[in-house]
């Protein structure tokens, strides 16, 4: 996907950093690379947002060894872009 954003980086490229520091629950990178207002379900359908997310890897309640993504979908809009992707996980959620 050919949209980039401040620093020159394509959503692909960022979505790609981000499941890196999912798998090594890197909290800082994950709160830089996190929009505030993130909201995803999880495996069980619950709805979670950022703090809840950022919580669960500083505790260990989330741990990912491995993350496929099986589909990624791009809604561009001004200024930003909303990104949908599906994916598969081994770990602990």
């Amino acid at each position: 996907m050919s949209i980039r954003d401040e620093s020159g980086h394509t959503i692909d490229q960022a979505e790609d950093a981000i499941q890196a520091a999912m798998r090594a629950s890197d909290i800082a990178e994950l709160d830089l690379l996190i929009a505030d207002d993130l909201v995803f379900a999880g495996p069980d359908g619950t709805l979670i947002g950022k703090a809840a997310d950022l919580e669960a890897h500083r505790t260990g309640a989330t741990r990912f060894a491995r993350i496929w993504i099986l589909h990624r979908t791009l809604a561009p809009i001004p200024a930003r872009a909303v990104f949908f992707s599906c994916a598969a996980a081994l770990g602990r959620v």
